[in-house]
């Protein structure tokens, strides 16, 4: 893996190069795919940082788009924008 594009390999020796739209600084897999996290950059603007853009994404086949992965935080769906969900990996 560079910052954009990712490798799999399979059991029986197929490969894939899936491509991504943005850096990726870790990938966990997980039952049906992977779990990648975006390298998030600090803005300098005071606006831009008050804008909340997902970190994490999944992807179930290196054929597939890549998906923001969302959270329900009190009843309300919204993208995952932090590092918390690394404390279940």
């Amino acid at each position: 893996m560079d910052t954009h594009n990712i490798n799999f390999y399979t059991d029986d020796g197929k490969d894939y190069v899936t491509s991504s739209p943005f850096p990726v600084s870790k990938i966990w897999p997980i039952k049906s795919g992977v779990l990648l996290e975006m390298e998030a950059d600090v803005p300098t603007n005071s606006e831009i940082s008050a804008i909340q853009y997902p970190l994490i994404f999944s992807l179930r086949h290196p054929y597939d788009d890549i998906k923001p992965v969302m959270t329900k935080q009190g009843g309300k769906l919204a993208y995952h924008t932090t590092g918390e969900l690394l404390n279940y990996f």
